[in-house]
């Protein structure tokens, strides 16, 4: 787990932020509960996420209204 924070964590700026734009595209198709579940999670601060990742996660994810009818992810 330590590994993983660090690998994130020496990531450059721009591919931190390339992957919080990636993680907001599969955030989108979450139904409702799960986004509010996944947003609660990362603000608490208890992912091992570095901060500024967990940041620029917050802030795409806020981006987005709620989940509507066709946004979420079919389950099968």
């Amino acid at each position: 787990l330590q590994e993983c924070y660090r690998s994130l964590d020496r990531l450059s700026y721009a591919e931190k932020r390339s992957l919080a734009v990636q993680a907001k595209e599969e955030y989108r198709r979450l139904p409702d509960t799960e986004r509010l579940q996944l947003l609660d999670v990362l603000q608490s601060g208890t992912l091992p996420v570095p901060r500024d990742l967990r940041e620029s996660m917050i802030a795409e994810f806020n981006s987005i209204g709620p989940a509507g009818p066709g946004n979420e992810r079919r389950r099968e």
